[in-house]
């Protein structure tokens, strides 16, 4: 069921898990976890992946903390189907309200579930573990996310 506009747009919040094409990712669909909403309607998303061998190799080669990869476990509330994996060592996509807004209305991006509290922390000390993270985001980050 697609919700009005308005309601779509209110709901847009840490936790939310979205599904849609990014041309910074790739132009397959991911699903995206929203981990903060600014005050000035720019919604800051981390995405999914469940490649979790390359990531974990990723990680290690680079002697990166493994606290920067965050499983995100299937069930009834996240909908996702299998395990989920965040790598937080990739600075989070940035989009204003109007324009995850305009890919919803269109079609192209669909709301799938919401993530625990616990889940979005683990997210946020991953973030904030990567040394390949921006200390200026990092900052801002601390802000942010709940």
């Amino acid at each position: 069921m697609k919700l009005p506009l308005p309601l779509f747009q209110q709901g847009i919040q840490a936790g939310k898990i979205y599904y849609f094409s990014s041309a910074e990712i790739s132009p397959i669909p991911h699903f995206f976890i929203c981990i903060a909403r600014s005050e000035n309607e720019v919604v800051f998303l981390v995405c999914c992946t469940s490649q979790f061998e390359k990531r974990r190799k990723f990680i290690e080669m680079r002697n990166l903390p493994y606290s920067t990869l965050v499983w995100v476990k299937p069930n009834e509330d996240n909908s996702l189907e299998k395990d989920t994996f965040v790598d937080c060592n990739s600075a989070p996509l940035e989009y204003s309200i109007e324009n995850l807004s305009h890919r919803y209305d269109s079609g192209n991006l669909e709301f799938k579930g919401e993530v625990t509290a616990s889940v979005l922390e683990q997210i946020k000390i991953g973030l904030l573990d990567s040394p390949l993270i921006e200390e200026n985001l990092k900052e801002a980050l601390k802000f942010l996310i709940p």
